[in-house]
C-alpha cells in the first residue's frame, strides 16, 4: 500500500509499505535503499481511493513535494474532474486529480495562513509571483 509518512521535520513523504517489522512498519521511500526503514505506525497516513470532495482535507503532491491542503472546488466542466486546492501557506492551485492525494480516513482541514497580498482573494494567490 502507498502511504504518506510524517517525517521528524514535519514534512510529508510518499512511501510504499513493506509490512510490519518489530514495533513499527517497514517502508521504502524514493531515497531509501532496497531494505527501506522502520517507522512508527502512527507516523503513517493511509491513502484512499476515489475522488476528492469540496471542503475535504487532502494532500497536494507536485514534483516530489507533498503538503496538506483543503479542496476548495471540484471542477466538472471538463471530461475528468479537476480541483482547486488551498495550501497551508494561503496559496491556491488548480490541478489535475493525480496531484491531489485523498487520505483513507478524514484529516482535520489545515488552516490557510493569512496572506500578505491584499489582492490574494481576487487573484487566487498568496503573492507567490505566478502568472495571472
Amino acid at each position: 500500500a502507498t502511504c504518506l509518512l510524517r517525517t521528524p521535520t514535519g514534512n510529508w513523504e510518499k512511501v510504499q509499505v513493506l509490512g510490519p517489522q518489530g514495533g513499527g512498519v517497514a517502508v521504502r521511500g524514493k531515497n531509501d535503499g532496497g531494505g527501506g526503514r522502520v517507522v512508527a505506525t502512527d507516523a503513517l497516513t493511509e491513502l484512499g481511493e476515489g475522488p476528492a470532495t469540496a471542503g475535504a482535507a487532502a494532500f497536494y503532491e507536485m514534483m516530489g513535494r507533498v503538503e496538506t491542503c483543503t479542496v476548495t472546488t471540484v471542477h466538472t466542466d471538463a471530461g475528468e474532474p479537476y480541483y482547486t486546492v488551498a495550501l497551508e501557506n494561503g496559496a491556491s492551485r488548480t490541478t489535475e486529480p493525480q496531484h491531489v492525494l485523498v487520505p483513507k480516513h478524514a484529516l482535520s482541514a489545515p488552516k490557510p495562513a493569512a496572506s500578505a497580498d491584499p489582492f490574494a482573494a481576487l487573484t487566487g494567490g498568496g503573492g507567490g509571483g505566478g502568472p495571472l
